[in-house]
């Protein structure tokens, strides 16, 4: 039985369930602080359910690491504990990139850095003087990794060109708005609606993110070429053993 769509309709309708408990009913805030963290437990079900070839499997690997460290990002900022969770998901971005290299060589374009880079910045600008001083460079660092993990994301569906890596793109240019809304929220203007969006294009991003785990991502032709080259391997030393052998024989 296929769990996939069942995992993906429960996403859907605890995304809107919590946000309509954070924003409608006061009274339900536990509703609030429990629902993030089991979304994201059920985008781990989902990543961890999704098929994936020799090739991609390290990739899979990287991308769940990253969702459990989003997890603890989850319970650290629900509970209050600002840097704790700055760091879990820092962590967590910096194996979603490493997983964005997986499998193929990435060079990071003009483009892909632009494409980021001039946002965030102007971000950073616009936020900077709300900042407490204290949160400054943990900020700081943490929009530069967000930086990295979405050009890593760009130059990935840029060179494969799939279905599953256009996906990640969506994924990761989501989760860094819900980081900037999430930002802006806690230290310019804490309005509600601003919380709302963040909360949904962070489960937006997640499931990005896990979506791109696929049989399809990487070319086909990658795990031929694994096949093939074990299998040139083998021939030479079949002429090592028969060369062996006849040297015994004249002997």
């Amino acid at each position: 039985m296929n769990f996939q769509p069942i995992l993906l309709f429960l996403i859907t309708l605890f995304t809107l369930y919590g946000s309509f408990t954070k924003h409608v009913y006061v009274w339900n805030e536990w509703v609030w602080i429990y629902m993030k963290p089991t979304i994201t437990i059920l985008v781990i079900i989902y990543a961890f359910l999704r098929p994936v070839s020799k090739a991609t499997v390290n990739y899979k690997r990287l991308v769940i690491v990253g969702l459990v460290f989003s997890l603890g990002g989850d319970v650290f900022l629900q509970y209050g504990f600002f840097i704790y969770g700055l760091v879990s998901f820092l962590i967590a971005h910096i194996f979603y990139t490493i997983a964005y290299f997986s499998g193929i060589k990435l060079k990071f374009s003009a483009i892909g850095i632009m494409m980021f880079a001039i946002p965030l910045a102007g971000f950073l600008f616009y936020l900077t003087p709300y900042l407490p001083e204290d949160k400054k460079i943990p900020v700081y660092c943490y929009c530069f990794v967000i930086m990295l993990m979405g050009v890593a994301s760009y130059e990935r569906n840029r060179i494969l060109k799939s279905g599953p890596t256009k996906k990640l793109l969506f994924g990761a240019i989501f989760f860094i708005i819900s980081d900037i809304l999430l930002a802006i929220a806690l230290f310019a203007h804490p309005i509600s609606y601003l919380r709302f969006f963040n909360y949904c294009t962070y489960i937006l991003g997640q499931w990005g993110i896990s979506a791109s785990i696929d049989l399809d991502q990487l070319p086909k032709d990658s795990d031929k070429g694994e096949k093939q080259s074990s299998n040139q391997k083998k021939p030479k030393k079949d002429l090592k053993k028969k060369n062996n052998k006849r040297t015994r024989k004249e002997k």
